[in-house]
């Protein structure tokens, strides 16, 4: 076996189409995996493509980029889906992203995939004891858990807070990046809206490190989750395993991931996004509700790292035997 790793261009391009191949085939590999995206697109032996980036598939993703950074993803798009043409199985985090792919890409729909949920260790991301807000903070806290990218929705959020602040102002929504860095049009509503009553519900927060989140889940009492195009969503994990409500965009990832545990609104609804949390903020049994789905969620499936290796080894066994 073999995995790609990320080299010069011209270099990885002549290690995936031609070193790695007759590697291969002199060697007497069993099987190719190909764990980053990218990989040769034909092998002489059965070969393994992990598929983790839904951005190559997402045309409302390129219809949010420009230039140089449109046709890098672009030509990315075009060697991915070469990829998959000649593989022999194309593993993604969920059934909700391989028909992503699908329905980018008939031409595919044809091919074998199949369905390994990201592993991941939960044991610190632990629920509160009484569940409910601290009534002595005098506010109910949203937390965005996310980085500053086009597609994570932050000009929905953006747009929410500002409704919900016209109905009430007993509400804090904590983001877990900074106030600038954004990405042009998002950077512009962040400086548009400085200054204005109800920005200061906004708290930006900074990166968190990965030791802190536990604790910031924690001092959470909700989590809002506007992300318009994911492959997976570790937040979303880790707040089910909190315990904690969440609002998040109804789209299919989420819905699979969260299944009843979320209160959905359309993806590109602003104002039903704010309802959302206007709902969490003021009906005690809605949240109770969706805490009791979340601790079910994470209990009902082996999201551990220990799961995913029996899996992962037992599609390679299957693969290499010709399964």
């Amino acid at each position: 076996m073999a995995n790609g790793v990320s080299q010069p261009v011209l270099l990885r391009l002549f290690i995936d189409l031609i070193y790695l191949p007759l590697q291969a085939k002199r060697q007497g590999f069993d099987a190719i995996v190909t764990l980053a995206n990218f990989g040769p697109v034909w092998t002489p032996v059965p070969h393994i493509v992990f598929q983790r980036n839904a951005l190559h598939f997402s045309e409302d993703f390129f219809e949010r980029i420009r230039g140089l950074q449109y046709l890098n993803w672009r030509l990315r798009g075009w060697l991915t889906v070469a990829e998959m043409r000649g593989a022999t199985v194309t593993v993604t985090p969920t059934d909700a992203m391989a028909e992503l792919i699908k329905a980018r890409h008939p031409s595919l729909a044809g091919k074998r995939f199949h369905t390994l949920p990201h592993g991941t260790d939960l044991s610190r991301f632990t629920a509160v004891e009484s569940g409910e807000p601290d009534e002595t903070s005098g506010r109910f806290v949203f937390l965005y858990p996310t980085k500053p990218e086009v597609y994570k929705g932050f000009e929905i959020l953006l747009e929410a807070t500002r409704h919900l602040a016209a109905l009430r102002d007993d509400f804090e929504v904590r983001v877990t990046t900074d106030d600038r860095g954004w990405p042009g049009e998002i950077q512009d509503g962040i400086e548009a809206a400085r200054g204005q009553a109800w920005f200061s519900r906004l708290s930006f927060i900074g990166p968190q490190p990965a030791d802190r989140m536990p604790e910031v889940y924690r001092e959470t009492d909700a989590v809002v989750y506007p992300s318009l195009c994911e492959s997976f969503g570790f937040p979303l994990l880790e707040s089910m395993a909190c315990g904690l409500p969440i609002v998040a965009g109804d789209i299919d990832v989420n819905r699979e991931l969260c299944r009843d545990a979320a209160e959905y609104y359309p993806a590109q609804s602003s104002e039903v996004c704010a309802a959302a949390m206007q709902k969490l903020l003021s009906d005690s049994r809605c949240r109770a509700a969706l805490r009791s789905a979340s601790r079910k969620r994470i209990a009902d499936q082996d999201w551990s790292w220990e799961g995913y290796a029996r899996s992962f080894v037992e599609l390679c066994e299957s693969v290499s035997d010709g399964g």
